[in-house]
């Protein structure tokens, strides 16, 4: 009997392996942002040579032709440094609204924290091509630093935002919450037609840090890894589903759900 139970469960694992084989947990994006202190200025200095950098390719509006970024970061025990590079076939600032004019927005939620309504430690970091900055949480215009500069085919912006929660605290190993957003008005109306992310396509980043992505805190970059696409399900976890659907019956329904009939 006891032989016969052990076969038993060992097909419980392998049918529900099976349909369970293609689930995964989504995971947030990560990047690195390298320890150094650059010059504010709206030059792509020496120092971010060693940087990590990541593309905007998660769009909050319909995809486009639109402008898109290329974000790199750094840090030291006062500051996180943001590089943005930007494509942009035609910058303009017709807006009235700031943020729908051409421009970069950085969200940071300093403790990781991915709550869905800002706190102290969280904040919204805007700067346009005319190096104007508005933002909220945080942000404070008398504090955060920034330079832009107009270049062939868009245009480059550096920024340096005060931290507030780590501030004397950052350290290598930290791991902070974060993402990137472009907005841009390809026509010149002032209306904004494209908003293109990094980690996330969330529309209400301004006051919601759950979407946002990984920011961790080095000394130097790492090599390059895969792309982390989510975590496979562990096996106890596997064997308790397989377990309950036989205890209810309804393990073989399941299953016979699951698999595609073909005419």
């Amino acid at each position: 009997m006891l032989r016969k139970k052990l076969v038993l469960a060992t097909l419980i694992v392998l049918v529900v392996t099976s349909c369970f084989s293609t689930m995964v947990f989504a995971a947030a994006n990560t990047t690195e942002a390298i320890k150094g202190t650059p010059t504010i200025d709206g030059t792509v200095d020496s120092c971010w040579k060693g940087a990590k950098s990541v593309k905007t390719a998660q769009w909050a509006s319909d995809k486009g032709p639109w402008a898109t970024g290329k974000f790199s970061t750094m840090w030291d025990e006062n500051y996180l440094y943001v590089l943005a590079q930007v494509t942009d076939k035609l910058v303009t600032d017709k807006a009235v609204d700031p943020w729908n004019k051409d421009c970069i927005e950085v969200f940071l939620d300093e403790l990781n924290e991915k709550a869905a309504t800002y706190d102290a430690n969280d904040g919204q970091y805007r700067v346009n091509f005319k190096n104007e900055t508005s933002g909220g949480g945080a942000f404070k215009a008398d504090t955060f630093k920034s330079a832009a500069k107009v270049v062939t085919g868009g245009y480059v912006i550096e920024a340096a935002i005060p931290w507030v929660a780590l501030k004397g605290k950052a350290a290598v190993g930290t791991i902070a919450g974060i993402d990137f957003q472009v907005a841009d008005d390809s026509t010149g109306t002032g209306v904004r037609d494209g908003v293109c992310c990094w980690n996330d396509g969330a529309a209400d980043k301004y006051a919601n840090t759950s979407s946002f992505g990984n920011l961790k805190l080095v000394e130097v970059a790492t090599a390059a890894a895969l792309p982390t696409t989510g975590s496979e399900i562990p096996m106890p976890v596997i064997l308790a589903i397989g377990l309950l659907l036989l205890g209810t019956g309804a393990l073989s329904v399941f299953c016979r759900k699951s698999v595609v009939q073909k005419n």
